[in-house]
């Protein structure tokens, strides 16, 4: 038997095992329900820090410019505009990643009921 059979082979197997591995291990019941609700408590978590990082970075932008007072952070990593921005943006992707999953899931809870 080739090797790119073998390898066929036991990649089906191995992904048809964990499939049911993630069948059984899924949540029920009131553990689920509080899945739920903590999920949706990070998505508005990750979208109200998104906007303070990017308030802030844009605060940090201004100072640089001389257009707004002096930034609080003065010296050290965070005293750069730089990095506010990619935190706002990294938590905006991490927030609308969240969000997607969560409906996938409601879908998917949706259609198994019928």
């Amino acid at each position: 038997m080739p090797a790119n059979r073998i390898a066929e082979t036991l990649s089906a197997d191995w992904m048809r095992s964990a499939a049911i591995r993630w069948r059984v291990a899924a949540p029920q019941g009131e553990v689920a329900r509080w899945m739920k609700t903590s999920a949706g408590f990070m998505v508005f978590t990750l979208d109200t820090a998104a906007l303070a990082a990017l308030a802030l970075g844009l605060w940090r932008l201004g100072a640089d410019l001389a257009w707004t007072d002096s930034f609080f952070i003065g010296q050290g990593l965070f005293s750069h505009w730089q990095v506010w921005l990619a935190l706002a943006t990294a938590l905006k992707i991490a927030h609308i990643s969240l969000g997607r999953t969560m409906e996938r899931a409601a879908v998917e809870e949706k259609q198994s009921r019928r």
